[in-house]
Order: structure tokens, then sequence, then C-alpha cells
């Protein structure tokens, strides 16, 4: 499964996917255990699947983006991975963070 990852940290054209998994990550009040902000966040490309905590089950076998954070030093539970929708850029997931 790792073979289809694609890393897309570099495209500008994940600037909206990463504002949005910030802003869902804020809402949450996850923000404090991210170190920076979502201009640090990671993409991947993944397939969604019972790793992650779906908003939509429809969702499950699709293809997404994973916006990962940066957490904090000494932070005792990560930041969640954000499962992100590559067609609408909607939040369709997340992933807690051990």
């Amino acid at each position: 499964m790792n073979d289809n990852r694609q890393n897309h940290n570099d495209t500008n054209s994940y600037i909206k996917v990463k504002e949005v998994a910030w802003h869902f990550v804020k809402y949450n009040g996850w923000d404090d255990m991210a170190k920076g902000n979502w201009q640090s966040a990671k993409v991947t490309k993944v397939i969604a699947n019972s790793n992650y905590e779906l908003l939509d089950k429809t969702f499950e076998g699709k293809d997404g983006l994973a916006v990962s954070f940066e957490d904090k030093e000494n932070t005792v539970v990560g930041t969640p991975v954000i499962l992100i929708d590559s067609m609408t850029k909607k939040v369709i997931g997340y992933m807690p963070h051990n």
C-alpha cells in the first residue's frame, strides 16, 4: 500500500488542502499539539481505509490526501492526520495520532 503513496509537499496546489486541514485541527482544539502551523504540513496521497475515522463511510477505499502536522516536543498525544477528499477539498476523516 505504501507503494501508492506520493509525496506532494512542494506542490503549490496543496496550499488549500493544508489550510482546510488546519482549520479542522483548530476547530477540534488539536492545534495546541502541533508545532508550527498549516504551511509546515505534509501532504501524502493515500487510500481511505479503516485506519481513519471517516466522517462519511462511503469514502472508504477511495483516494484521499492525508495531511500531517509536526508535533511539539514532549507531546503525549500527537496531532491527528487529517484526510481530505482530493476532488472537493473537504475533510472526510482523520487518524488519531498515538
